[in-house]
């Protein structure tokens, strides 16, 4: 599934995706990283939001945007599929 981080007026998310990588690199402080990130961005899952922000996922700028691709297909997503 693919992802989009997009910016505004008020953030530009190539930036504050940089902070949280950075921040996620302590592993004392992951928990609460990742645990803002998803607040931030609710549409992303927090199992896809740990492999973005430990490196496993590659994203890319486009503009002001950050976009990214996650293979893994989650729980939810499969039951939304089946239901189809």
């Amino acid at each position: 599934m693919q992802y989009k981080l997009p910016s505004n007026r008020a953030v530009h998310s190539p930036s504050i995706l940089k902070y949280f990588l950075n921040g996620y690199k302590f592993e004392n402080d992951r928990e609460a990283i990742l645990s803002v990130f998803v607040a931030s961005y609710p549409g992303i899952p927090a199992d896809t939001a740990h492999r973005l922000l430990s490196g496993e996922i590659a994203y890319q700028i486009e503009g002001e945007d950050v976009v990214f691709e996650d293979a893994v297909l989650h729980e939810n997503q499969h039951q939304r599929l089946a239901n189809s």
